[in-house]
């Protein structure tokens, strides 16, 4: 997946959540925390601290300073790439209904 990037794309697409949503079939992950984002503003806060950058860093930091001993250099850098495009697809998501709804509560 590191030298496949549409591979690991396929990865990520294939979250599932457990849960549905009515009206909608084949819901991934990224989907419905759009819808979740879109339908019940009083969570939106939770879905926010995952946007920024910032926190992609040090989630990135911290696998290499808490695991850097028990993963391989291609493992964790499979893993942070992982995470960044999950965030992509996540910020991807919201922006789908930005504009759409009341502005985002401060964070």
């Amino acid at each position: 997946m590191l030298r496949d990037a549409k591979q690991l794309e396929r990865y990520v697409a294939k979250c599932l959540p457990p849960i549905g949503w009515d009206n909608e079939q084949n819901v991934d992950f990224f989907r419905l925390m759009g819808l979740i984002w879109n339908g019940f503003t009083g969570y939106r806060h939770n879905i926010e601290k995952f946007l920024p950058d910032t926190l992609l860093k040090r989630s990135c930091e911290v696998i290499q300073e808490e695991f850097g001993n028990l993963l391989s250099p291609e493992r964790q850098e499979l893993i942070k790439r992982c995470l960044e495009l999950r965030q992509q697809k996540l910020r991807a998501a919201v922006v789908s209904f930005k504009g759409k709804e009341e502005p985002p509560h401060a964070t």
